[in-house]
């Protein structure tokens, strides 16, 4: 009968203990959730506008051009791709450069024809999501031997608002690094 009250005592210590961790993260985790910034602030804030900001280039196989696109709207952002953090995993990518005339192209990505992978994700408003480019698809696209000789925009297709309305998201103007500049 001791041997019982013992075992009982352990396992009532047990979950005492278990119940205490567990409401420790609970309250830690409701005390830093409210730490953030209030809503009201926020949408004060907002540009309505959706923007598109350039992060850095990074070398793989050849360049690619990070792009941070935030919605600072107060409504949803919409775009075709996937939500598994690839940043090459979306839909369509534009390109054009200023000469005597607008030269805009765009393509629509592999992931997309294929159909595999991608789905509407939405950025909420003040969400972020970071995307990318590489340098031989914007020379395809413009059908340039080099990008890193061309200053060029970069555009992401992106659905605003309730009605979804179609937007091009357009970068300011970059130049992609030369193959010597690893």
């Amino acid at each position: 009968m001791a041997l019982i009250s013992v075992k009982s005592l352990i396992l009532i210590l047990l979950v005492s203990l278990g119940v205490a961790f567990l409401s420790t993260g609970c309250n830690y985790r409701r005390r830093s959730s409210s730490q953030s910034i209030p809503v009201t602030n926020i949408a004060a804030a907002r540009s309505g506008k959706v923007l598109i900001r350039f992060k850095e280039f990074e070398f793989g196989k050849d360049w690619a051009a990070d792009f941070e696109i935030t919605n600072d709207t107060m409504q949803p952002l919409t775009y075709v791709g996937h939500n598994n953090k690839d940043r090459f995993t979306y839909c369509t990518l534009a390109a054009k450069r200023q000469e005597k005339y607008d030269n805009v192209a765009f393509t629509v990505r592999d992931a997309c024809v294929l159909g595999t992978l991608v789905s509407l994700q939405t950025l909420e408003p003040g969400q972020s999501v970071v995307l990318a480019a590489r340098k031989n698809e914007i020379q395809d696209m413009l059908h340039v031997n080099d990008a890193s000789s061309v200053a060029t925009q970069i555009g992401f297709e992106a659905f605003v608002g309730d009605d979804r309305h179609r937007e091009i998201v357009w970068s300011d103007p970059i130049t992609f690094p030369n193959a010597d500049a690893r």
